[in-house]
């Protein structure tokens, strides 16, 4: 009976139904994987869930000293990377020039192979340990004429024909010359006869050694299409490349990124043995790749599962997927049982990371148009805090920000990380001319007319490719006049580099409006794409420049999908402050409200809303950092030391990345510098000279973004607490502002329609009080410990110039902050610093700092010292504006007398604050001051036309010109009566 209870509301709630369904919906697998490998792999969504999680447990916890140990079992000279490092092949290997090119020339005369088949051939040769007299002795015409009469002889009776019994003879003749190199069968079938056993198998050798699979009884198509691969990470990698070879040759064993390569290792004897080990790089490339591509072909509303889309495509029975390869470790040992630990953590985390900075985009970009799916949506994806969550000792942002481009475990660089960061921060401030210019360099090629006019070309000769027609001039939506005119000079003459940042600043910020054309986009992306596009040109084999296209655009995609949920959209929404956006209304709230009241008939209080600037921060400037603090100097003692204050300020992971891109910025100069040098240096000495000055440039630049990205680990539950008290909090405050919420006194005075008087509901009011601005007001300021109002950060003034600016002014009005308590002082800073302030217009007036515009300096880290009575400050200015707007309301009833206003300063002076008290004698209890004190009772009172002076003014004319409702007559219709009287009266 009771299940039936049970079960009967699930019926009625089909989100319920669904969200079981989902839970025990059944993953698909190839059938070749699900025989072999079933028991290891989960079969319900709810299984993959939880397997997910262990592993990601396993990344968060893998110890990476049993790694370094592990990898002295791979020989680590890669003979690639020799080339003509005729000192290293000659001292370490024994393989001097000479006898290289007299080998392969043997292999080519005498095997008949082409140049990479030779090349193949003879790195087997190395990694077999032979010594070259040995080789050269064996490698004649006559040994493998008479290799040749033996096969004849062993084999005629299959009736084999002069093509099989040529492969047979090279194939067997190879096997003799490697002696006992471990694989060489897989070796000389897979590497250097590829081309030959590609359609083509021996099936008379499948008995010889026994060999079968690995042997010559199949052709390499039937070996891929026909097969799992085997449990090895050695199998896997070949798998790769042989299917990308077919499609693009990019990974396979000739292409510019071969997953595979020879290395080496030299023994304490003296001995050199080696074999094809994973070239991690390129494993991780291949995966970006794929990544990119399910992006790019696919691009969806929807978030790509990477983990099953992921695959090696055998067909439908013997496909093997991402998820596969990860849940079962063995493919990632190698054929040596070494477990490959860093690249299946990089493997795992690269698109878990991925999966759920999309998943943020897309639900951030679906929902953003309403305050409410946006409220919900924020607070539904931080709740886990994944992007904030420790792993490996950083989080997500702090592996994002120092990608590899070449992985090579722990000593990889950081390139594709600090990509990652210049483009994102472009997007983070397109609207702000100048901090652009800070970040890339005012000679920054992203300011000339010429970079853009590339980017146009390559959009343009897509569009021309794709459908065989030129675009009309319109087709920038009347975006290419504001380039045109970014590019003029006051005289309409056109210039290299930008004349007019307004009109740049219109050409490049799409980010400011809802329906943009989707051409200029691409062009704009594709011009901040063109910023990091030197960090991805390398040599190809041809020896021609190329550029890495899958890395590049995988930079890029990490940037784009950070525009939105990071508040880079919301941020630079300026200066036309759409609402398209729902967060704009949020960060920007003061001139939101301002456009609405200036241009749609108002809303919410006028007299309150310059006093407000914004109420919520960008996700990255409003996240807690665990461990990066910086001191709060409030001013200087008598002997010129530092007072500090309380607590030290925590810096947010804008602040850091920005550090990153400044010391990444400063590397990339001074490289270029040693660069250019090296084009010109005359002799090979100083060549080598700059060269070693480079490396170690590069190497200092690579150690310390990695230093500074190990301060990007968060509090537990930042993102959390982001969303809840700031994010949250704001939206409520934000409603108050402009959603006409503001404070109606009306609501808690009751008007007596017999006596004609009002009586006001103080203790209704202070509930209300407490729950609509003490609560939210508490939680955005103080209570949440990422709010810093002292950090400096790049908001607009009034007239959209972006500005360095305190959080603590880029969120109040100038008459908020202005009490003596946050009040810059002379004292507050150095002489030195004074003496600079004098130079720039500043001036004293008693003890404290006049900016050139007559107004008071404002100390942000004595605000920061003091959050509670910042806050106090920005409620008692919301508490004076609608007060004020009471007033106004009511200012010609005279009913809404001098006592009625008291009334209500009177509860508002009487706010509780400090409350005394013990256990021990409750009588005792009571509250040592007031919420407000008196000085704040004061500005509040002066603020708000309420001062005993102003209420008197006002009883007395309304007394004057009405009189009192009760009577027929008004105050000066009956003064004036008796005043004639007076006069009349001996008459």
């Amino acid at each position: 009976m009771e299940a039936q209870v049970l079960e009967r509301p699930l019926i009625e709630q089909p989100e319920e139904l669904k969200k079981l369904r989902d839970k025990n919906k059944k993953i698909i697998y190839s059938q070749a994987v699900q025989e072999r490998e079933g028991k290891l792999l989960p079969q319900t969504a709810q299984e993959l869930q939880e397997m997910w999680d262990n592993l990601l447990k396993e990344v968060i916890e893998e110890k990476e000293e049993k790694e370094e140990r592990e990898s002295e079992k791979v020989p680590n000279i890669v003979l690639k990377e020799l080339t003509d490092n005729d000192k290293r092949w000659t001292e370490e290997l024994g393989w001097p020039k000479e006898d290289r090119n007299r080998v392969k020339r043997a292999l080519i005369e005498v095997l008949g192979l082409e140049q990479n088949a030779a090349d193949h051939a003879f790195e087997c040769i190395v990694a077999s340990g032979k010594k070259p007299d040995e080789i050269v002795a064996f490698l004649t015409r006559e040994n493998y004429s008479r290799k040749r009469e033996e096969i004849s002889a062993n084999y005629g009776q299959y009736n084999i024909s002069e093509t099989e019994k040529d492969l047979t003879t090279k194939a067997l003749f190879l096997e003799e010359l490697l002696g006992g190199l471990k694989d060489k069968t897989l070796y000389i079938k897979r590497f250097v006869l590829a081309k030959e056993f590609d359609t083509r198998a021996l099936p008379f050798l499948q008995q010889y050694g026994g060999l079968g699979y690995k042997g010559y009884g199949y052709s390499l198509s039937e070996e891929f299409y026909g097969k799992l691969p085997d449990n090895n990470m050695f199998d896997v990698a070949w798998n790769i490349g042989y299917e990308k070879k077919e499609q693009k040759d990019i990974y396979g064993i000739d292409a510019d990124f071969p997953i595979l390569r020879m290395q080496v290792a030299k023994d304490k004897d003296g001995n050199v043995q080696g074999r094809y080990v994973v070239d991690e790089a390129n494993f991780v490339e291949w995966l970006r790749e794929q990544i990119w591509r399910w992006y790019d072909e696919i691009d969806t509303d929807e978030v790509t599962d990477y983990f099953s889309k992921i695959k090696i495509d055998k067909g439908q029975y013997y496909s093997i997927d991402l998820a596969n390869m990860l849940f079962n470790k063995k493919y990632f040992r190698d054929e040596d049982g070494h477990f490959w630990g860093g690249l299946w953590n990089q493997v795992f985390l690269e698109p878990w990371i991925m999966f759920f900075m999309r998943t943020y985009f897309l639900q951030y970009k679906n929902a953003r148009g309403s305050e409410e799916d946006l409220m919900k949506t924020i607070q539904d994806t931080h709740k886990l805090s994944k992007a904030t969550r420790k792993i490996g000792g950083t989080s997500m942002i702090g592996l994002w920000a120092t990608l590899p481009l070449n992985f090579k475990g722990q000593d990889s660089d950081t390139d594709l990380g600090e990509a990652f960061q210049k483009m994102f921060t472009v997007y983070y401030n397109m609207a702000d001319f100048d901090q652009l210019q800070k970040l890339l360099g005012d000679k920054s090629d992203f300011f000339t007319r010429d970079h853009w006019m590339k980017a146009i070309m390559e959009i343009t000769k897509k569009d021309l490719a794709a459908t065989g027609m030129p675009r009309d001039s319109g087709y920038l939506s009347g975006k290419i006049g504001s380039f045109d005119k970014a590019f003029r000079d006051e005289n309409g003459n056109v210039t290299k580099t930008v004349a007019n940042k307004k009109a740049f600043i219109e050409w490049l910020n799409y980010l400011n409006g809802p329906v943009q054309s989707s051409t200029w986009i691409e062009i704009i992306d594709t011009g901040i794409k063109a910023l990091v596009k030197d960090a991805f040109t390398y040599k190809g084999k041809d020896g021609k420049d190329k550029v890495k296209e899958s890395d590049l655009n995988y930079a890029w995609l990490m940037a784009h999908s950070w525009k939105y949920f990071a508040g880079a959209e919301a941020k630079n929404n300026a200066p036309s402050y759409s609402g398209h956006n729902a967060e704009t209304k949020w960060i920007h709230a003061g001139a939101y409200a301002k456009k609405y009241a200036d241009n749609y008939a108002g809303g919410g209080n006028p007299f309150f809303i310059p006093m407000v600037h914004g109420l919520s921060l960008p996700m990255l400037e409003g996240l807690a950092l665990e461990d990066a603090f910086e001191p709060v100097v409030l001013g200087y003692d008598g002997k010129g030391e530092p007072i500090y204050g309380k607590n030290p300020r925590e810096k947010n992971p804008m602040e850091i990345l920005l550090k990153m891109r400044e010391i990444s910025q400063g590397y990339e100069d001074k490289i270029k510098e040693k660069e250019a040098l090296l084009d010109k240096a005359a002799d090979e000495q100083t060549r080598i000279q700059l060269l070693r000055e480079i490396f170690l440039l590069k190497d200092k630049k690579k150690n310390q973004q990695k230093q500074n990205a190990s301060k990007l680990v968060f509090k537990e539950d930042a993102m959390k607490n982001y969303s809840e008290n700031i994010v949250g909090r704001a939206k409520v405050l934000f409603e108050q502002l402009l959603g006409g919420q503001e404070i109606k006194f009306d609501d808690f005075v009751t008007y007596d329609s017999v006596f004609r008087g009002v009586s006001f509901n103080r203790e209704k009011w202070q509930k209300e009080l407490q729950g609509r601005l003490v609560t939210p007001l508490r939680y955005l300021f103080e209570a949440n410990g990422a709010t810093q109002l002292n950090a400096m950060r790049r908001f607009p003034d009034a007239k959209g110039n972006w500005q360095d600016i305190s959080v603590a002014e880029s969120m109040m009005g100038h008459q908020v902050l202005n009490i003596p308590e946050f009040r810059k002082r002379v004292s507050d800073v150095t002489k030195e610093q004074w003496k600079e302030m004098k130079r720039k217009g500043y001036r004293r007036r008693g003890i404290y700092i006049i900016r050139p515009d007559g107004k008071h300096e404002i100390n942000a880290d004595r605000v920061q010292n003091n959050k509670r009575l910042a806050w106090q400050e920005w409620m008692l200015a919301k508490l004076g504006a609608d007060l004020y707007q009471h007033i106004s309301r009511h200012s010609t009833d005279p009913a809404y007398n001098m006592g009625h206003f008291m009334k209500i300063l009177k509860a508002i002076e009487e706010l509780p604050g400090d409350l005394v008290g013990n256990e021990f004698n409750m009588k005792k209890t009571h509250f040592a001051k007031t919420f407000f004190s008196k000085e704040q009772m004061r500005r509040l009172k002066f603020r708000s036309g309420t001062t005993t002076t102003a209420l008197f003014t006002r009883q007395f004319f309304a007394d004057l010109v009405f009189g009192d409702k009760r009577k027929k007559e008004t105050l000066f219709g009956e003064s004036f009566s008796i005043f004639l009287s007076a006069i009349f009266k001996g008459y």
